[in-house]
């Protein structure tokens, strides 16, 4: 799986899942939604820019969830969850028009294009 994000000025990174894991395919789950409906997230977002203050607000973000909720909700569904697979994680990359979220137990392999 790759999703790849692309900001205003042609820049691109592209996040590739392609490690079969041991369990299951390359992600154990993954959701999309639309900005407004993930406004749960800006606390979240605004906790991550005080402690790193050098970050682009206006670029894409991405982070590594914890106490997370869609691994929580994962979990109650009818097949190994976290506490099987305890590295399990929560990838979250957030851009302009949305957010992505991964379910996965590695971290993927980031390329970033410098088109400007």
């Amino acid at each position: 799986m790759c999703i790849r994000l692309i900001d205003i000025k042609g820049n691109s990174v592209d996040i590739i899942y392609d490690k079969i894991s041991n369990i299951q395919d390359y992600v154990w789950s993954f959701l999309y939604a639309g900005e407004i409906p993930r406004s749960d997230l800006t606390p979240a977002v605004k906790e991550a820019y005080k402690r790193a203050s050098n970050i682009d607000k206006t670029a894409a973000c991405f982070y590594k969830m914890t106490n997370s909720d869609f691994i929580e909700w994962f979990d109650q569904l009818q097949w190994l969850g976290s506490n099987d697979i305890p590295n399990v994680e929560h990838h979250v990359y957030i851009y302009n028009k949305g957010v992505f979220e991964v379910i996965s137990d590695y971290e993927p392999k980031f390329i970033i294009k410098n088109m400007v």
